[in-house]
């Protein structure tokens, strides 16, 4: 400022005199240096996707003896051998039905390969989820692996549209691992959140539920969902005009956001599709216990973000860096005019705007004022359009969706072509992830356009069914449509499964987190996934023929009684009943349905109950029916079991029992604060939320106290100069 170069400045100091020097600004790193050092969102997302895979993999890694062992639910030895005959060789087995346990049976029994396939599943995930290295594409092909040799021979218990989810997402993981410094692999996970978001929102007009189209569909799903939490009895009875509205707003959600997440450049638009989304999964886990479902949907939204938007909302030791490090990565440019900014972000306002006018329309929004000053501002909501208005606009939106989302991976992949690719290696990578993804692309055609008329579906390539058949044995393309109908409605059914010692005298059988005693509601349970819990709630939409591993369970109770591995699966309370001394000698279900008690209702109870019914009579120990059914599900075939010796000669085999038996070990001494192993799960993921808010918030206020200190050396001074200046005029 004063004119004299740092030489000057140094002499004049010397002699006595004073120069004022401002604080040097931070000076932005060229673009081409910025291109370089890219990479946080593929860092950020590989990361908190290892943090998702070990959620899956533990909370599946707790079940397995229950659900798989020998004597479990669905023991996989005898499903493994009902897939193949005997004679069949390895290279067929694995044709068949392709899964790493046909390998490791060869040296160890079904059960200790299903724990050591979870465990290394887990410490693979955990790795990439804790280190920056371990984000690489052996890593995240080792996960996937892992995950689909056990969604293989997972039968029902692992036949869920988030297994599916996890699987598909998993494999775009290891395409981004392949190249994290190129952008293309993230625009697919930006197509596949779209198809998940798109499609999940359009099923539920098109399947003509009259709670979807009368918007009273949260007036039943707080109750009636799978396992709900304490938050959701209170959300059940907020005001009617409040439901309504959630129900319009979840299409706004669901349909109208995702195309934004197809306009990257635009900041305002990626960020109002980010936080519309990441708000509707956070009140989701708020109200109801959806396992890892909604954590893995707002890990794929970061893919809608760009590397400038992360430090403000990402802890800096998730993004791998010093401080130094990502300011000068996600530094900006010049900042631009304000004639520049304002050209730019009109047309961005202008979409907005035409999303909400198009939103109030749709559904006929209006405000409600209070009258005569008593109670509060309302909104009176109702579908203004019918089911042939909402088909022609699918018809219009989902193809404009998918061509913006084709350009906008053109575009990206031609960018990273040009400013990414320096070397040979980095094109021949290049031209792979340029190969996955327009088979990607390509493949999703089918399902993104199923739920369009004929006259659109009759223009997608035949290829796209083609590719689809491919990859479909490999859960690579799916298709997606969560809560299609609400179920529920009038009631939540609950089927109820109680055991007598005696024959006469009958008590019911607690469950873990399933919806059973009238004073308590099921604890929150997020990230964990009881795979029993959640397949009752289903076995109350049908009956027990549809359901044989119910009458497993009962058999189980009653056959093996305090030996049984189900016991595990079930609620603590089973270790202080009589079956801790004696076996069941017969077993029922009932069928209720509860709903929610009124908010002003007397007594302890937050349920009431109506409607019994029987689901399954009487069914005693020695019934020989038991014999025929139980048969095939529970017996092995061809198989040679291994000599205990054989299996503690195993290195791997000791390994396996020791970590299975420390666990059960420490959660036994913990009771009653851990109700179980999976309880650590929920544990470290509250730790994890709260370390992340709490680095935000102090990096926020430590980047304030930067900027602070960085003004006090120039005021410091000036004080300086300015004494200085006195005693001098004062000498004078």
């Amino acid at each position: 400022r004063s004119g004299k170069t740092r030489e000057e400045a140094a002499t004049l100091e010397g002699e006595g005199g004073s120069v004022l020097q401002a604080p040097t600004p931070a000076v932005a790193p060229p673009a081409a240096a910025r291109q370089e050092e890219g990479g946080l969102r593929q860092q950020v997302f590989l990361r908190l996707m290892g943090s998702i895979f070990f959620f899956a993999f533990f909370s599946l890694y707790v079940q397995l003896p229950g659900l798989y062992g020998s004597k479990g639910l669905l023991p996989v030895e005898a499903f493994m051998d009902s897939k193949v005959p005997a004679e069949a060789t390895l290279a067929e087995k694995m044709k068949t039905m392709p899964t790493l346990l046909w390998l490791l049976r060869l040296d160890m029994p079904t059960e200790t390969a299903l724990d050591l396939v979870a465990l290394l599943g887990a410490v693979a995930s955990a790795a990439a989820a804790l280190s920056r290295s371990a984000c690489n594409v052996v890593v995240f092909a080792i996960i996937w692996v892992c995950y689909f040799s056990l969604y293989q021979v997972g039968q029902t218990f692992l036949w869920f549209q988030w297994d599916i989810l996890l699987l598909e997402s998993g494999f775009l993981c290891t395409v981004v691992a392949l190249a994290p410094k190129f952008n293309t692999p993230l625009g697919l996970v930006r197509l596949l959140l779209f198809k998940l978001c798109v499609l999940s929102g359009v099923v539920k007009l098109q399947s003509r539920c009259p709670t979807w189209w009368n918007l009273t569909a949260l007036n039943w799903h707080f109750q009636s969902q799978c396992i709900p939490t304490r938050a959701a009895y209170y959300a059940h009875f907020a005001p009617e005009w409040f439901l309504r509205a959630g129900v319009a707003s979840t299409y706004l959600l669901l349909i109208g956001c995702p195309f934004l997440f197809l306009l990257g450049p635009a900041k305002t638009l990626r960020w109002t599709g980010f936080v519309g989304t990441v708000l509707m999964q956070v009140l989701i886990i708020a109200t109801g216990n959806y396992n890892f479902f909604n954590l893995m949907t707002v890990v794929m939204a970061f893919a809608v973000l760009r590397d400038c938007d992360l430090p403000g909302i990402v802890p800096r030791a998730l993004l791998g860096q010093s401080r130094t490090a990502v300011a000068a990565t996600v530094a900006p440019p010049t900042p631009p005019s304000r004639l520049r900014r304002v050209v730019v972000l009109l047309p961005q306002l202008a979409v907005l705007g035409a999303v909400v006018w198009f939103f109030v329309r749709s559904f006929a929004v209006q405000i409600a004022l209070p009258h005569e000053g008593h109670g509060l501002i309302s909104l009176a909501t109702r579908v203004n359009f019918s089911e042939a208005d909402f088909q022609a606009f699918v018809d219009k939106a989902l193809p404009a969706g998918i061509v913006l989302a084709g350009l906008g991976l053109a575009v990206t992949l031609m960018v990273d072509a040009a400013r990414r690719c320096r070397s040979l290696w980095d094109a021949l990578v290049l031209l792979l992830v340029a190969a996955v993804a327009a088979t990607y692309f390509i493949a999703n055609l089918q399902p993104l356009t199923d739920v369009c008329s004929p006259a659109v579906r009759q223009h997608v390539p035949a290829l796209s069914a083609q590719l689809n058949s491919h990859l479909d044995p490999y859960q690579l393309v799916n298709s997606y449509g969560l809560f299609r109908r609400m179920t529920g409605v009038g009631g939540r059914p609950e089927v109820q499964v109680e055991l007598s010692y005696d024959g006469t005298t009958w008590e019911e059988v607690p469950f873990k987190y399933k919806v059973g005693k009238l004073n308590d509601i099921p604890d929150f349970i997020v990230p964990h996934q009881p795979r029993l819990d959640w397949q009752m709630w289903f076995a109350a939409l049908g009956s027990f023929q549809h359901n044989p591993w119910l009458v497993h369970l009962c058999v189980r109770l009653m056959r093996d009684g305090r030996d049984s591995p189900v016991l595990p699966l079930l609620s603590r309370e089973m270790y202080s009943s009589q079956i801790m001394e004696k076996k069941p000698v017969a077993c029922r279900a009932f069928h209720y349905l509860y709903h929610f008690a009124p908010l002003n209702a007397t007594g302890s109870n937050l349920w009431v109950r109506d409607t019994k019914e029987d689901y399954m009579t009487n069914l005693q120990a020695d019934n020989p029916w038991i014999d025929s059914v139980f048969y095939h599900h529970t017996r092995y075939h061809h198989t040679t079991p291994l000599t205990p010796s054989a299996c503690a000669a195993n290195v791997a085999c000791r390994v396996v029992a020791a970590v299975r038996e420390a666990l059960e070990w420490s959660c036994a001494k913990a009771y009653p604060v851990l109700e179980g192993p999976e309880t650590l799960l929920t544990l470290v993921f509250v730790a994890a939320v709260a370390w992340w808010v709490l680095s935000c918030c102090c990096g926020g206020r430590r980047r304030q106290t930067r900027s602070s200190a960085a003004a006090c050396p120039a005021t410091s001074t000036v004080l300086q100069s300015t004494s200085e200046e006195h005693v001098k005029n004062k000498r004078v």
